[in-house]
């Protein structure tokens, strides 16, 4: 619909694809201060059917217990900008959520609410297992951390990448996936900060459009940056554009929820596709992945002026710049000049068995 100049339009009611959330069990939300209102959307089969709609404030606070209903009013009436919301609530029928966001623009937040329940254990499978490429400070030329990539382990003992899976294997890892690959990145940062306390070592796990609606891994996120050993921001969550694609607005409000986590967001395979500024100024990211085509490039002049570009607007953004995929000497050479902070590729190292990783910190030592 058409915007006013000056106005922030409220979500649409087309904008979130049911297909895209047909499994998910949230309520994405955004409040806006100017016209006191809170607007839910509601998909998955979970329940909170209820909440669906445009609602004044006084009149959602009806849906709540009177403790949670003043909760409200406090959150709703006091946000500012940059603040963080992560508040469990109680429904009047005594149901337990968690309300989960942030407030990047003035007047205006968004994020998920979903239950907080005891969800079921993830189907145990041992066969997949973390592997760990090493991301390397530019400047230092040592290690600062890794990606997480998920292997299976095979008969034959040897691990092998999703790809190679059947169409079985590469269903049970759809469903399993987020959940063990954030278990591994926590167990593993665990290890090593009692290990290298001095290191502020960081993970990077990947995760899908998808599992940014599932409200057990959005919890298990929480629990995961909630960690007594390791602080929120040594876990970082990749995110492809491909979720602002299908829904931009659903999107946003996904990252503002996992933001208001204390975790690191970095946009991943920037540069290819449909890279928009939208998607850029709307997410509350700290860094950029750039995306491996671009870096293939970097020899040449033009591709040289657009990194530069990158990097100068990323810095002012108060994100960093990781370049993924470098092979040779001559594209590191030219990402150093660009001004990349971080790299990451078989230039340096391979992904690696946590056993190797741990070794490759311990030679990797400042």
């Amino acid at each position: 619909m058409p915007v006013e100049h000056g106005q922030t339009p409220m979500m649409s009611e087309s904008a979130i694809s049911d297909d895209f959330l047909s499994a998910a069990g949230v309520c994405v939300w955004e409040w806006n201060a100017e016209r006191a209102k809170i607007r839910l959307q509601h998909r998955g089969d979970a329940g909170h059917l209820e909440l669906n709609g445009d609602w004044s404030l006084p009149g959602f606070q009806t849906q709540f217990d009177g403790l949670s209903a003043n909760a409200l009013a406090e959150i709703f009436k006091t946000i500012q900008l940059g603040r963080r919301i992560d508040s469990v609530l109680t429904l009047a029928s005594g149901e337990q959520v968690r309300l989960l966001g942030n407030a990047l623009e003035t007047g205006i937040a968004r994020g998920l609410l979903f239950g907080v329940h005891d969800f079921a254990p993830v189907e145990d499978n041992s066969e997949l297992e973390a592997v760990y490429q090493p991301i390397i400070d530019l400047g230092s030329e040592h290690i600062v951390g890794f990606e997480a990539l998920a292997r299976w382990r095979g008969d034959d003992g040897h691990l092998r990448s999703a790809a190679d899976l059947d169409s079985q294997q590469q269903q049970l890892l759809d469903h399993t996936l987020a959940i063990s690959m954030l278990d591994q990145a926590s167990a593993t940062l665990s290890e090593w900060y009692a290990t290298f306390p001095e290191r502020s070592l960081f993970i990077q796990v990947n995760l899908t459009g998808a599992d940014l609606f599932r409200a057990d891994v959005l919890q298990k996120i929480r629990d995961v940056a909630a960690s007594d050993v390791f602080p929120a921001s040594a876990l970082k969550l990749e995110l492809t554009e491909q979720m602002a694609l299908q829904d931009f607005s659903a999107g946003v409000a996904a990252a503002q929820a996992l933001a208001a986590s204390g975790v690191g967001l970095l946009l991943d395979d920037f540069g290819s596709g449909y890279s928009s500024f939208a998607w850029l100024a709307a997410m509350p990211a700290t860094g950029l992945k750039l995306d491996p085509h671009l870096i293939q490039m970097s020899g040449q002049d033009r591709t040289k002026l657009v990194l530069e570009s990158v990097v100068e607007l990323a810095a002012k953004l108060n994100m960093t710049v990781t370049a993924e995929g470098i092979e040779t000497d001559v594209q590191l050479r030219a990402l150093k000049l660009a001004g990349c902070d971080y790299g990451q590729g078989y230039f340096f190292a391979k992904p690696l068995e946590k056993r190797e990783a741990t070794e490759q910190i311990q030679k990797s030592s400042p």
